[in-house]
C-alpha cells in the first residue's frame, strides 16, 4: 500500500538535532528540545516536535501531520470496540464510566473498580508503571484555606514509575493554571502563536456542538534560564492549495534576532490538501481495487474502534482498509453502490459518510439524480442502498 501521501520526502539537516525512524511502516521524524540540566534528568519534560506519517490527516497547532510531545497528562478518552466490545455508544459521556488515558494510552484497571478511588491501572501497552486513583482532592480557595472534597471518585492520580519516581496528576495548588506573577520564573518555556487563515481553522465537535476552534498555530518556543533569554526555536509554514492548510516547512534555532542556525527544512512527496475530498480525483495504490483509481478517498472510523480507516470510492465499488493501529489491512469491497459504474460522478453527486441512525457507525449518504440514497453501516459492510428521499436531487436543481 502506498503510504506516501503527504509524507516527509527529504530532510535537509544542518545544526539542529533530529531523529528519523521507521516503526511498523510508519515514518517518524522528531526534533528534541534539550532543556537545562537538573539533579535528576528524568523529572524534566522531554519536549519535542514529532511528525508521524500515520497522522498525515491530523491537523493541529503545528499543521498537518505534526504534534508536540513531552507534556504528560491523564484525561478521559473514548471507548473502543477493541476494549469494550459492541456497545450502543462509544462517545465520551463525561461521567465516571468514561475510560482514562495516559498520554493517549488506554488505562486498564488491575485493582478496584474503574472510576472509583483506590483503583489501580496500567497502560494498555504495559510500560511497568503503576497508576493509582485517589478520591480526596486538596484545593486552595481564595483565602488559601485547604478544602478537601471526598466523593469516592478519582480527583487525582499518582504514577509510580519503574525507576522509582512518583508523578502526581492533579491534587496540588501548583497543578492549576497560575498567573505568571505567582510563579517562580527562574526557568521557563514560552510558547508563542500566530494567526492562521480561516480555511485552516481546526474545529472539534461534541454531540454536534462546536466545543473548540483552533485559530492559531505554534510559531516560536522560547527558553529562559536564570531569568535570561537563552534560545528560541522558530517555526515557518507553507500553505497548500486550495484550502490554505498549514504544512510545516522549516525549524530554526535562534539565540537572538541576528544569530540563528541554519534551519532543518522539510520537503513532502505530495502537498495535496487531504481534507478536500470532493475537489478532484485522488490516486491511491491498492485501496480501490485492481483499477487503483479512487474518485474519492476519506479517512473515518468505520467500526467504532477509535482508529481512522480508509474509505475509497472506486470505479466499481466502495473499498475499505481497516486501521489496525500500526498498519492498514488489505482493502476489502464493502459496497457496489455509489461508484462510477453505478452512475455516480463527483462532478454532480455529493456523497458523505455520516451516522444517520445514531448507532455510532458512519453510513453512506449520496445525493443522486433523483433524491437522497442511504446505505447503512453493518459493521463489516454497507447494506443495500435505499432511497430515503425524493428531494435534494441533482435533477431538481440541487
Amino acid at each position: 500500500m502506498d503510504l506516501t501521501k503527504n509524507l516527509v520526502k527529504s530532510v535537509i539537516i544542518f545544526d539542529i538535532d533530529h531523529n528519523v525512524d521507521v516503526t511498523n511502516g510508519e515514518l517518524i521524524v522528531s526534533i528534541p528540545f534539550p532543556l537545562m540540566s537538573a539533579p535528576n534528568i528524568n523529572i524534566l519534560p522531554k519536549l519535542k516536535l514529532v511528525y508521524r506519517s500515520g497522522q498525515y490527516l491530523k491537523n493541529g497547532i503545528l499543521g498537518l501531520g505534526w504534534s508536540s510531545d513531552g507534556l504528560s497528562q491523564i484525561s478521559r478518552c473514548s471507548k473502543t470496540i477493541t476494549n469494550d466490545g459492541p456497545i450502543d455508544d462509544y462517545t465520551l459521556k463525561f461521567n465516571f464510566d468514561d475510560p482514562f488515558c495516559l498520554d493517549e494510552q488506554r488505562l486498564l484497571a488491575t485493582k478496584g473498580k474503574h472510576g472509583f478511588a483506590d483503583s489501580e491501572y496500567v497502560t494498555q501497552n504495559d510500560q511497568f508503571n503503576r497508576i493509582v486513583a485517589f478520591g480526596q482532592n486538596v484545593k486552595y480557595n481564595a483565602s488559601q484555606t485547604v478544602e478537601v472534597d471526598s466523593n469516592n471518585h478519582p480527583n487525582y492520580f499518582k504514577m509510580y514509575s519503574k525507576d522509582n519516581l512518583i508523578f502526581t496528576y492533579g491534587n496540588g495548588a501548583n497543578s492549576d493554571v497560575k498567573h505568571p506573577d505567582l510563579a517562580n520564573q527562574t526557568y521557563k518555556i514560552v510558547f508563542e502563536y500566530e494567526q492562521r487563515l480561516p480555511t485552516d481553522h481546526v474545529q472539534t465537535y461534541f454531540n454536534k456542538a462546536l466545543i473548540q476552534n483552533i485559530e492559531k498555530r505554534l510559531k516560536k518556543i522560547k527558553f529562559h534560564s536564570n531569568n535570561k533569554f537563552a534560545k528560541a526555536f522558530e517555526i515557518d509554514y507553507k500553505s497548500i492549495e486550495p484550502t490554505k492548510q498549514s504544512l510545516l516547512k522549516k525549524v530554526s534555532m535562534c539565540f537572538d534576532n541576528k544569530h540563528c542556525s541554519k534551519p532543518i527544512e522539510f520537503n513532502y512527496s505530495s502537498e495535496e490538501p487531504l481534507f478536500n475530498f470532493l475537489s478532484k480525483p485522488i490516486y491511491h495504490e491498492n485501496v480501490c481495487g485492481e483499477s487503483s483509481f479512487c474518485e474519492l478517498i476519506q479517512m473515518i472510523d468505520l467500526n467504532g474502534d477509535g482508529l481512522k480507516d480508509i474509505v475509497g470510492f472506486g470505479q466499481d465499488a466502495i473499498y475499505v482498509s481497516l486501521n489496525e493501529g500500526n498498519f492498514f489491512y488489505k482493502a476489502e469491497r464493502w459496497s457496489s453502490a455509489f461508484c462510477q459504474d453505478s452512475g455516480w460522478n463527483s462532478s454532480k453527486h455529493v456523497r458523505y459518510l455520516a451516522d444517520i441512525n445514531n448507532d455510532n457507525l458512519p453510513d453512506l449518504v449520496g445525493f443522486g439524480d433523483n433524491g437522497v440514497f442511504v446505505s447503512l453501516n453493518d459493521n463489516g459492510k454497507f447494506l443495500t442502498m435505499e432511497k430515503w428521499s425524493s428531494d435534494f436531487g441533482f435533477n431538481s436543481g440541487w
